[in-house]
Order: structure tokens, then C-alpha cells, then sequence
């Protein structure tokens, strides 16, 4: 697990599809994808939808399926992916990592279009992307929708080209609803009983 970089663990059944107003994916679709075919035939996974719906927690929980059945997983951000890109060639450290990244079954690649990238960025990532097609299981994660890349991305080829070898192979799943994180906020402060 360590080897994977993931930022918590969360199992798969530990997710509340019964949360008032939640939608996109169901828990016959997850008990589908836990079962990996698609990883095994280096199909892609995509959860797009706004923040606080569970996309991270859903990549990781199927990230450690995987783990269970002998699969080498690797998670990242795309911030973290482009620092390590821009740095592999100076420093050794990050030249592991992403050999360690490229040489996994599956890539989760998170928070796609959280923070904007610059040009040379985008030619890494098509790079990155090109070199898994159709080898590596890509779980990507998006608060964005397919139609807002380009504005990201900065380029509608590029971006075409990103899209077009990610959504090859891909179950696409686009979740809606309240963000979990508001409905379960937690205070310190104790409540008022006047």
C-alpha cells in the first residue's frame, strides 16, 4: 500500500451511495468494477463532478482492490505528476517516481483541472498519456467536464488528443449531488442551549 502514495485509505465499502440527492454511480456499478476486468483488459475509469462527492475515495477504494489481487498501483495529483515530470530529468528521486508511476497497472491521476497548467505542462501530459495508452489502467478523477479541458488544457488539439486515448477504453461516470464534506462538517464549538 505505501508504494501507491495514497493520501488515506478508504475501502470501497465504507462508501454511502444512499446519501439524499447523490447520483452517477450506483452500488451494482462499483461491485462491477471491484471485480477489475477493465483493469485487466487496461481499460480507463473516469469521475467527473464537483468537489465532495467521493471521486478520490472511489479511486482509491478500487486502488486497493487492485492491490489485493497482485496489481502494482500508483497514485498521484497532476500537480505532483507535472512537478515530477518537470524535475525527472535533475533530480533522482523524482526519475523513480516516475518510473515507478509508468511501470504500474494502474495510474490514479487526480484532481485533473484543480489548478490550471502551462503549455509545456500540457505537452508533458500528452506525453505521459500517449506512453500508458492502451498499456496502463488510468483512473482519472475531474471537477471538470469534458467541454471545460480546452480552457485548462489551453489548446482543443491537444486537449482532443488527451481526451481521445483516455476515453478510448473508459466507463465514464459523472456524479452529482451535495458535496459530502459540507454535509458532514464538524464544529468544535459546543452548542448553545439557551
Amino acid at each position: 500500500m505505501k508504494a501507491a502514495a495514497f493520501p488515506y485509505q478508504e475501502e470501497l465499502e465504507s462508501f454511502d451511495f444512499n446519501r439524499k440527492g447523490f447520483k452517477g454511480i450506483t452500488k451494482l456499478h462499483v461491485k462491477q468494477l471491484a471485480e477489475l476486468v477493465w483493469l485487466e483488459n487496461a481499460y480507463n475509469i473516469m469521475f467527473l463532478g464537483p468537489p465532495g462527492l467521493g471521486k478520490t475515495r472511489l479511486s482509491i477504494g478500487l486502488g486497493i482492490k487492485a492491490i489485493e489481487a497482485g496489481y502494482n498501483v500508483a497514485f498521484v495529483t497532476l500537480d505532483q505528476l507535472m512537478q515530477l515530470l518537470k524535475t525527472a530529468e535533475i533530480r533522482m528521486k523524482s526519475s523513480r517516481r516516475i518510473k515507478q508511476i509508468k511501470s504500474s497497472d494502474l495510474v490514479i491521476l487526480d484532481e485533473v483541472g484543480f489548478l490550471p497548467i502551462s503549455r509545456q505542462e500540457v505537452n508533458k501530459l500528452y506525453e505521459f498519456i500517449n506512453e500508458l495508452y492502451m498499456k496502463t489502467s488510468i483512473i482519472l478523477t475531474s471537477n471538470k467536464g469534458f467541454e471545460e479541458w480546452s480552457e485548462f488544457l489551453g489548446d482543443s488539439v491537444i486537449t482532443a488528443a488527451i481526451l481521445d486515448r483516455l476515453a478510448h477504453q473508459c466507463e465514464i461516470f459523472t456524479l452529482e449531488g451535495p458535496s459530502w464534506r459540507i454535509e458532514n462538517r464538524k464544529t468544535i464549538l459546543k452548542k448553545d442551549t439557551d
